[in-house]
């Protein structure tokens, strides 16, 4: 029997707390490893460590060819001569961007296949990866599947190897969810084709010459500011227009025009007391108004909806914020502006008894009493005016402001 050596018990034992140390300090290096492999790896697909939602400002366009600024949303710059497509007569192409996504996205395949329509979806590589299965099923219904790149750069801030990264990625994502290859593209932050700038031209340039054609919009319904799906059917249902028209604008200037030369006929041919005063023929007045009235509307339907016209509105903001409100508040001003102006015809007569007003204002001018009234407009639009956007299912506004667009679309 050998007698008990006491450190060697104790030395084996520190060897095994220096083991278990060892080994602990290899799977902390271990996972770190790993997890920095996958930002690296995220990194990469995104092009980016921190999120970019950089959109580049309006510049000129003095590069941008004149048929693609007054032409049509599909643009083909895939061989040596640039083409602009429209859609035909009586056409009208429904296109979703980003997605596929998980809540939204299957509503609508549902309300599409219901109806038997077909849709254009330009889905990101990353939001494909997600939800394969979704475009799994827009394929298998019949719909089109188009590239909206991979992490929705503005690609006027991307270099061409970057470009060709994002669309590369997209196609491998669609590859392996659907097993397809598209060449459709809509680069994210456009819009018109009359938004083509100098800087944003050149990217499209860059796409034909992949292979790729661009499929822009005729009509933006600004969803990604949210204002309800009444407010984004209206937009479209509304401004609908030229090609495939819903209202023919020749036909209604025509109609608008006969209509003011019948009022005016039977103004001259039914004279008053007074004269020719439309006051006192209230017939010729009413088709006047109503013709004048038309035309009036119709100015401003083609002002607003016009891609060129819309542009330059939005670059004066005072006059887009002023626009932006009144279609916001078009059913407020309407029904209050008679009450507005009795209340100016009653504040302009209690002025009269004011010597100083009186002497120092023009009481007895219409223009003077116009001026009191849209004040009170102005009141009217603060303090009822929210009931329009909650009949329109519209987050309540005091005061409706142009939305800012901040996200890729």
């Amino acid at each position: 029997m050998s007698a008990r050596q006491p450190g060697l018990h104790t030395g084996t034992r520190e060897t095994r707390r220096g083991t278990a140390s060892r080994l602990r300090i290899v799977s902390l290096l271990v996972v770190l490893a790993v997890m920095t492999g996958i930002l690296l790896l995220n990194g990469y697909t995104h092009g980016e460590f921190a999120a970019d939602h950089r959109v580049h400002p309006p510049v000129a366009a003095d590069r941008v060819p004149s048929k693609v600024l007054h032409g049509g949303p599909v643009i083909d710059t895939t061989g040596t001569a640039t083409r602009s497509h429209r859609m035909p007569d009586r056409t009208v192409a429904l296109t979703f961007d980003d997605g596929p996504d998980p809540a939204w996205t299957p509503k609508i395949l549902d309300v599409l296949d219901r109806y038997g329509v077909k849709g254009t979806f330009f889905v990101t590589g990353a939001a494909t990866a997600r939800e394969p299965a979704l475009v799994r099923r827009m394929v298998t219904s019949g719909h089109e599947v188009g590239v909206h790149t991979f992490t929705l750069p503005d690609l006027v801030y991307r270099s061409g190897s970057r470009t060709d990264r994002e669309l590369a990625q997209t196609q491998l994502a669609l590859a392996g969810a659907a097993g397809i290859h598209s060449s459709l593209v809509r680069p994210p932050y456009s819009a018109h084709a009359a938004d083509l700038d100098d800087l944003s031209w050149p990217v499209v340039r860059q796409l034909g010459a992949k292979g790729y054609v661009t499929a822009l919009v005729d009509i933006d319904t600004e969803d990604w500011s949210r204002p309800g799906a009444t407010a984004i059917a209206d937009s479209v249902t509304g401004r609908l227009h030229g090609r495939g028209a819903v209202l023919p604008a020749a036909r209604v200037w025509a109609v608008a025009v006969a209509v003011m030369a019948v009022g005016g006929w039977f103004a001259l041919t039914h004279r008053t007391e007074e004269g020719y005063d439309l006051g006192s023929i209230p017939l010729g007045q009413a088709l006047w108004s109503f013709g004048f009235v038309l035309l009036l509307l119709l100015l401003l339907l083609l002002l607003r909806l016009g891609p060129r016209s819309d542009r330059w509105v939005r670059r004066h903001r005072p006059l887009h914020a002023t626009v932006v409100l009144l279609n916001a508040r078009a059913v407020t001003v309407y029904l209050w502006h008679e009450v507005a102006l009795v209340l100016a015809v009653v504040l302009v007569d209690r002025m009269w008894g004011v010597p100083a007003l009186e002497n120092s204002l023009p009481l007895g001018a219409t223009w003077f009493l116009y001026l009191v009234v849209w004040p009170l407009i102005a009141v009217a639009v603060l303090l009822v005016g929210w009931a329009e956007d909650r009949a329109a299912k519209r987050p309540a506004r005091l005061w409706p402001r142009p939305v800012r667009r901040t996200a890729g679309a």
